[in-house]
């Protein structure tokens, strides 16, 4: 089920949740998540891989992790729907972050992004998410 130009609803959950839910999952993906990658992805002009188990890959919790799930911790911006961890197999990890960084007032003026991981903390990927925090004047980098 295409969720937007660019990306498919099974890259926003797990198989098991595609398995259970299909697609009545959407109810478990906060809309402003999927915009805002959808401008992110046109704005970098490279695919962004988030969940890639539906086409062989090894990638199926970097979106919405219910309970249970691996790395499901209970106020992850993750267990609300509300985060994604990224890549590109056209753009190395650290240009991709920089890009973020370097584009801050574009992100928030665009998009429902309010914050980014640490490049330390996510050494193979971008984690975006749409916490809350309003009048924010740049991301909130977080070093979990």
């Amino acid at each position: 089920m295409k969720v937007s130009e660019n990306f498919s609803l099974v890259e926003f959950v797990s198989q098991p949740v595609w398995n259970q839910f299909h697609e009545s999952a959407l109810w478990f993906i906060d809309p402003r998540l999927i915009t805002s990658v959808e401008w992110l992805r046109k704005m970098l002009k490279v695919p962004l891989v988030c969940n890639n188990w539906h086409s062989g890959g090894t990638f199926q919790n970097r979106g919405f992790r219910p309970q249970g799930s691996p790395n499901f911790k209970p106020f992850s911006q993750h267990s609300f729907g509300r985060a994604l961890d990224l890549s590109s197999p056209e753009m190395p990890h650290k240009d991709v972050y920089k890009w973020v960084l370097d584009n801050q007032d574009l992100i928030l003026a665009n998009t429902s992004f309010t914050t980014v991981e640490d490049i330390q903390a996510a050494p193979t990927w971008l984690h975006l998410d749409l916490r809350s925090r309003p009048g924010a004047k740049e991301l909130l980098i977080v070093k979990p």
